[in-house]
């Protein structure tokens, strides 16, 4: 290959001129490119030798002069390499090696079809005598499979080395590994509870009991002068206290039935010791209605501050009447007690004659309006001797 540096012209006043090339290498053939005359070529045999040849020009007085030189180059550039990578990027950077000194010539590196020339394309570079394509600097993204990279050394005289390996680059799929089994969660440790201490009794002792005067007048009971009342503030009904620390309000002696002449007005006081609070200072309101949870009927008057019952059953009235009986504190504690009014006529009230003295007490407290009347003294009395007759 012939690769003259410049292109010479001798001109003559005559028109004609004569080139002679000259072999530079030692012990070279004289003229061995042959003779050209007028620009055209009278024998022009191929050199085989590498080197630097000088252009010399001959006129027809045979004077002669060097107008130029020309290199013959016929050695390839060194052998580039490309590196072996198994990679999953689909943009790798992809290296090898080449010899700078074919940096005068053209260096490039071809993937799947595109092809990188050094110093055109940024993605191309080198370092000493390694060269570096990074893919992820362009628009080039590699499916998966296998690839033939060539990297392609071409020196200034046109000479052209490819690296002699094949099939250099595999990408393959990113491949998910199965999530590791999660450990199972311990078993969490049981609580056990703390014994639960047994509850506190608190046992109450029933109060004395409470004597009714069945001669008094005024509808309220009497009570021992010890005998301790919750608080009658606003009209509150007061009833029997036995203290103990926690509040509690409930059934206590309750209510007995009550026995009344159909021709008598109904009069009676519920007694203190229906209910009992623990708390003193209290505040325990009555109310009354139908054990069925209706109304009392018009006739019969309910004084929840006194606990009165008071009334005429008209003619015609129910023989007998169940009555609830509801205690409530302000903290809203309840105690409910049914009693039952009983209506009969006089011969009922006295079916066997003369009552003995215990039924006439009874009686007697009965009709004078009041919830009980304790006969337990009489009824413990011990019997008189009888005079002889």
């Amino acid at each position: 290959v012939l690769t003259p540096v410049d292109q010479y012209t001798v001109a003559y006043a005559n028109g004609t001129y004569t080139v002679t090339l000259l072999d530079a290498i030692a012990g070279g053939v004289a003229n061995p490119f042959g003779t050209y005359a007028n620009g055209v070529a009278t024998n022009n045999g191929a050199s085989v030798a590498d080197g630097t040849y000088t252009i010399r020009a001959t006129d027809l007085a045979n004077n002669s002069s060097t107008v130029g030189t020309f290199v013959v180059d016929t050695t390839a550039p060194t052998i580039p390499t490309v590196d072996t990578q198994v990679t999953t990027l689909n943009q790798p950077v992809i290296t090898g090696t080449y010899n700078p000194a074919d940096s005068a010539g053209r260096f490039s590196v071809e993937v799947n079809g595109v092809t990188y020339v050094l110093n055109q394309n940024a993605a191309l570079s080198v370092s000493g005598s390694t060269w570096s394509l990074d893919l992820s600097q362009t628009n080039q993204a590699l499916p998966v499979g296998s690839y033939e990279v060539k990297a392609r050394a071409v020196d200034i005289a046109g000479n052209v080395s490819v690296d002699a390996t094949s099939v250099e680059l595999q990408v393959n799929a990113v491949i998910i590994p199965p999530a590791a089994p999660q450990a199972p969660e311990p078993a969490p440790t049981p609580v056990i509870p703390a014994p639960v201490p047994p509850p506190v009794v608190e046992t109450l002792t029933p109060p004395p009991t409470i004597l009714l005067d069945p001669l008094a007048d005024s509808g309220a009971g009497r009570r021992p002068a010890d005998a301790v009342l919750t608080s009658g503030l606003d009209g509150a009904n007061r009833v029997l206290v036995i203290k103990a620390d926690e509040p509690a309000l409930f059934r206590f002696n309750g209510v007995p039935d009550q026995n009344f002449d159909v021709t008598d007005r109904v009069r009676f006081q519920l007694p203190p010791d229906a209910f009992v609070h623990t708390q003193e200072n209290a505040v325990v309101r009555i109310v009354a209605t139908r054990a069925d949870g209706g109304p009392l009927p018009a006739w019969l008057v309910f004084n929840p501050t006194t606990g009165t019952f008071e009334g005429v059953p008209p003619a015609g009235a129910p023989d007998e009447l169940a009555i609830m009986v509801i205690a409530r504190d302000a903290e809203g504690r309840e105690a409910s007690t049914i009693f039952r009014l009983k209506l009969v006529g006089a011969d009922r009230l006295n079916p066997l004659g003369r009552l003995g003295i215990t039924d006439q007490i009874r009686f007697a407290g009965e009709r004078s309006g009041f919830v009980r009347t304790h006969v337990a003294i009489v009824d413990r009395m011990p019997m008189l001797p009888r005079k002889a007759a």
